[in-house]
C-alpha cells in the first residue's frame, strides 16, 4: 500500500539571503519525491534542480546531467543515480530555460523540480511555454518548486496557480503583492518569520512557515527542523486582525 506527501503542484519558497531558502526547498522537495510502501519511505520520483549559478555549495550531493537527459523517464527506482540530478544553465538564460520546460512537459512525469534563483525567469509576463508549463501538473503529475528573494517576483499568473508557498524572512509590504493568494494570512505568517528570526542567533536565521493554500493549512518549523501542522481556520483564529509590519 502506497501513501505520499499532499501535492501541491506549484510552490513559491521566498527569502532573502542567508535565510536558509535553498535547504528548505530542497528538505520540501525530499518529503514530496519519497511515498510510504509497506511501511518503509522510499524514494519513487526523482528530484531535478535547474541551476543558473553552478551552484555546487547548495547541492553537493546532486548530479549533474546534461539537460538532454530530461528527454528519457528518470527512473530512481530502477537507476539511483538519478534520484537528485542538477542541470546547469550555462549558455543564453532564457532560451535554455525555455528548452528545459519544454522537456519537462513532453517528458517528464511525476518529478519534482526546482528552480533554484531562476533570476528574472516567472516574472512579470510569462512567454507562451512558462504559461504553459505552470498548469501542467495537473495532467503529469509533477511538482514545481519556485526560489525568490521576494514576493514582488513572481508573475501575477504563477501566484494565481501557486498551491504552497514556504515563507522565510524577506522585507517586503505583502499587502502591496498584487494578485497574492490571502495577503492577509501570508502578512501575519510574514511578520511571525520576521520575529522568530530576530530571537535566534546569527547564522541560525532559519525560520520557516509553509501555507498550504489549497488546503489552507499552516506548518510551522522549530529549532530541530520538525514541523507541526494545523488547519488555518485554528491558526489565524484570533489572529486575523489588521497586521502591522
Amino acid at each position: 500500500m502506497e501513501e505520499q506527501t499532499t501535492r501541491s503542484g506549484n510552490t513559491i519558497t521566498v527569502g532573502t539571503v542567508e535565510v536558509g531558502k535553498t535547504f528548505t526547498a530542497i528538505m520540501w522537495a525530499n518529503l514530496l519525491a519519497h511515498r510510504k510502501i509497506n511501511g518503509v519511505w522510499v524514494q519513487t520520483r526523482p528530484i531535478i534542480v535547474l541551476d543558473h549559478a553552478d551552484n555546487d555549495k547548495s547541492f553537493p550531493d546532486f548530479t549533474v546531467i546534461p539537460m538532454e537527459y530530461l528527454q528519457k523517464d528518470l527512473n530512481v527506482l530502477e537507476n539511483a543515480q538519478y534520484r537528485k540530478v542538477r542541470v546547469v544553465v550555462d549558455d543564453d538564460e532564457n532560451e535554455s530555460l525555455d528548452v528545459f520546460l519544454k522537456y519537462l512537459i513532453h517528458f517528464q512525469r511525476d518529478t519534482v523540480i526546482i528552480f533554484d534563483d531562476i533570476g528574472n525567469y516567472f516574472t512579470g509576463n510569462l512567454n507562451d511555454i512558462q504559461k504553459k508549463f505552470i498548469k501542467t501538473p495537473k495532467n503529469n503529475g509533477n511538482d514545481y518548486i519556485h526560489v525568490f528573494h521576494t514576493w514582488r517576483e513572481p508573475a501575477k499568473k504563477l501566484l494565481a496557480v501557486c498551491g504552497l508557498a514556504i515563507i522565510k524572512q524577506t522585507y517586503d509590504e505583502i499587502p502591496k503583492i498584487e494578485g497574492l493568494p490571502f495577503p492577509r494570512e501570508v502578512e501575519i505568517l510574514q511578520n511571525e518569520v520576521d520575529f522568530e528570526n530576530s530571537q535566534r542567533p546569527d547564522g541560525e536565521k532559519y525560520a520557516t512557515r509553509i501555507f498550504d493554500f489549497k488546503n489552507y493549512k499552516v506548518s510551522v518549523m522549530d529549532m530541530n527542523n520538525q514541523f507541526t501542522t494545523q488547519k488555518g481556520y485554528d491558526y489565524f483564529r484570533n489572529k486575523l486582525k489588521k497586521s502591522k509590519r
